[in-house]
């Protein structure tokens, strides 16, 4: 199950989960998050040499700029990427004033801006990803383990790669390994040999994600057949 926690936190379980797992999805600390695209009519910032980032004291504090586009004379800029109290100053603002706000502060930093900014949009999040506050790391064991019967969790709020994509890919390969060895308790694959070597930064590149689905095809072929046999008795 790979639900973020607070939604995760209203649902109902029959029987109920244990209660420090519970615990755990319903105290663990979201982020809240905003982040402002726009797009230039050109990458001036490039003739500026700037390239990567742009870190102020303004209060879209970050700046990334994408790399041009092939076939497309434009410039993409991620005026502001936010989070926590940085976010609440641009959660109150509608979607309008928050891109207005954007093109202020980058022109008091590149004074083109006022007549390069062509368009923009805006995302928000009110639960973006899961940030652990302190004493909350105790949830780790909690979250990562079998939570109820034959349901295990997975996600960034599972891993201790908060907020980014590898920490949900590492938490789903391990779902699926610990299903894997209920069907199979035989079973073991890269994804074990893997995190016993240290490198779990190897899992994305490694076979590992296919290896386990035809695992996961074949354990779920004989479980079937299994049935299928148990019927016909």
């Amino acid at each position: 199950m790979t639900v973020p926690l607070p939604r995760l936190s209203e649902v109902v379980f029959e029987p109920p989960l244990n209660p420090k797992v519970q615990e755990a999805i319903d105290d663990s600390h979201y982020v809240r998050s905003v982040k402002i695209l726009l797009q230039t009519k050109t990458p001036f910032w490039i003739n500026k040499g700037v390239d990567g980032a742009v870190i102020s004291d303004l209060p879209i504090r970050n700046t990334y700029f994408a790399p041009p586009f092939e076939g497309s004379a434009k410039g993409i800029i991620i005026a502001s990427y936010v989070w926590e109290k940085d976010a609440d100053h641009f959660l109150q603002m509608s979607d309008d004033d928050k891109i207005t706000e954007a093109v202020s502060c980058l022109t008091q930093i590149f004074p083109e801006m006022a007549n390069e900014f062509e368009h923009g949009a805006c995302s928000e999040w009110r639960d973006a990803f899961c940030i652990f506050r302190p004493g909350q790391d105790k949830y780790h064991h909690y979250l990562r383990a079998e939570v109820g019967p034959n349901l295990y969790l997975a996600g960034e709020h599972c891993s201790v790669e908060h907020g980014y994509f590898e920490g949900a890919l590492e938490t789903g390969l391990r779902a699926a390994a610990n299903i894997l060895r209920q069907l199979d308790p035989e079973f073991r694959c890269k994804f074990d040999e893997l995190l016993a070597s240290g490198n779990p930064q190897d899992l994305g590149g490694s076979g590992c994600m296919k290896h386990l689905r035809n695992k996961m095809d074949q354990a779920l072929q004989n479980q079937l057949f299994a049935s299928a046999r148990l019927c016909w008795s």
